[in-house]
C-alpha cells in the first residue's frame, strides 16, 4: 500500500481534531469574556451607585461639620450656654440642649453615610483638587479626620464630659441615617430636626445623648470637656478645609484656641464679631 494513502486520512483526522479543539477553546474563551464583561458591568454599576451615595453625602457632611463646629465655637468662646441654657424663655433653654444634641447627631448621621459607602478614594474625586496628588491626600484626610474626631470623643483623656464610646457614636449615626429607595438605587437620608425633636422626648432615644446633656449647664462646660470640644472643633474645621478647599461654600471659619495637648493645626481665619444676643456663625 502506498504510504500516502494512510497519511492523507490521518492528516484529515488531525485537522478535524484541531479544528474541534480550537472551536471548543474559542467557545470557552467567549464564555469567559462574556462573564468578565458582565462582572465588569456589574462592578461599574456598583461603583457608580456608591459614587452617587458619596456625591449625595459629601455636601451634607460639610454642612453638618460646619453646624457642629459653629455651635462648639460659641459654647467655648461665645458664652452660648451662659446666655441660652440659663434663659427664662423655655425655647432658648431647650435650644441650648436639644439642638446641640441634634448637631452632634446630624454629624454622626452623615459620617455614617460616608462610612457605609466606604470609598474614600472615590470620595476624594468629588472634592476639588488643588494639586497633582491632592485627591489621594484628600481621600486619606477625610477618612483620617473622621477617625480623629471619633477618637477625640471616645478617649477618657479629657474625663467623661462629652465622652461618647465608638459604639455610642455608631449607634447615634445608625439611628439618624436611613436609605430612601429611588429609581435605580437608593439615596442616603439623615433625620431632620423636627423628627429628631419628637424622638428626643423618648427616654430610650434620649439616653444616647446623656454624656452631652449632662455637660450643657448654664455655667458652661467643665475644663476637661472644654479641652475635648476644642480638639473636636479644630478637627471639624480641618474637615471643612478638605471638603471645601476654596471656601466656596463657607467664606469664614475660625478655630478655637489650641489646647496644650492638641496636635498643631492651621492658623484661624479672622472673623467679625457677632451682634449682641446673636449666636456667632463661624
Amino acid at each position: 500500500m502506498d504510504p500516502t494513502e494512510l497519511i492523507i486520512p490521518l492528516l484529515g483526522l488531525g485537522g478535524a481534531v484541531l479544528s474541534g479543539t480550537f472551536a471548543l477553546l474559542s467557545r470557552r474563551a467567549e464564555q469567559r469574556f462574556a462573564i468578565e464583561r458582565e462582572s465588569s458591568r456589574e462592578l461599574a454599576i456598583s461603583v457608580a451607585r456608591q459614587r452617587d451615595v458619596l456625591q449625595q453625602s459629601i455636601e451634607p457632611l460639610l454642612y453638618a461639620a460646619s453646624d457642629l463646629q459653629s455651635r462648639i465655637y460659641n459654647i467655648l468662646e461665645g458664652e452660648f450656654l451662659q446666655t441660652h441654657a440659663a434663659h427664662s424663655n423655655v425655647r432658648w433653654s431647650r435650644n441650648a440642649v436639644e439642638y446641640t444634641c441634634f448637631l452632634f447627631a446630624q454629624y454622626f448621621g452623615w459620617a455614617e453615610s460616608i462610612r457605609q459607602a466606604a470609598l474614600f478614594r472615590e470620595s476624594a474625586e468629588l472634592v476639588p483638587a488643588r494639586g497633582a496628588n491632592d485627591r489621594d491626600d484628600a481621600a486619606l484626610t477625610i477618612a483620617g479626620i473622621l477617625r480623629e474626631v471619633g477618637d477625640a470623643l471616645r478617649t477618657d483623656a479629657y474625663g467623661t464630659g462629652f465622652m461618647l464610646f465608638s459604639g455610642d457614636q455608631h449607634a447615634i449615626g445608625e439611628l439618624m441615617f436611613s436609605w430612601d429607595p429611588v429609581s435605580g438605587g437608593r439615596s442616603p437620608k439623615v433625620m431632620r430636626f423636627a423628627t429628631f425633636s419628637e424622638r428626643f422626648a423618648d427616654p430610650a432615644f434620649r439616653q444616647w445623648f446623656d454624656p452631652i446633656v449632662e455637660e450643657l449647664e448654664p455655667d458652661g462646660v467643665s475644663a476637661d470637656a472644654a479641652r475635648r470640644l476644642a480638639v473636636v472643633q479644630r478637627l471639624l474645621v480641618d474637615l471643612m478645609d478638605t471638603l471645601d478647599p476654596y471656601h466656596a461654600v463657607y467664606k469664614r471659619r475660625r478655630k478655637v484656641e489650641e489646647p496644650m495637648d492638641a496636635p498643631a493645626g492651621r492658623a484661624p481665619t479672622p472673623l467679625a464679631d457677632a451682634q449682641p444676643g446673636e449666636e456667632a456663625r463661624v
